[in-house]
């Protein structure tokens, strides 16, 4: 008699794998290395928001988000970095 090579995970573990899939497709591309902070520079005189982040462990990195009074850019990407730390969460 043959033994399938395959079985079924739990119901659970599907539906789990179910969200994560649905949330992750309809986020489009996510941020690449650790999900970060956002840091506030202003040593030119004029704010700047930065995202700082770990693309590779120990070593940092920095991406300009927006101009300090662009309330809508760094809220869309506080947004971003939200789904990213949840999505860094799951244990599949």
């Amino acid at each position: 008699m043959e033994v399938p090579s395959y079985r079924e995970h739990e119901l659970a573990f599907r539906t789990q794998h179910a969200e994560l899939k649905e949330r992750t497709l309809a986020a489009g591309a996510l941020l690449p290395g650790t999900p970060g902070s956002l840091a506030l520079r202003s040593g030119t005189g004029y704010g700047y928001w930065y995202r700082v982040f770990y693309p590779v462990p120990g070593k940092p990195a920095e991406e300009l988000v927006c101009k300090e009074g662009d309330g809508v850019a760094r809220d869309a990407m506080r947004s971003r970095m939200a789904f990213a730390e949840w999505v860094s969460a799951q244990r599949l």
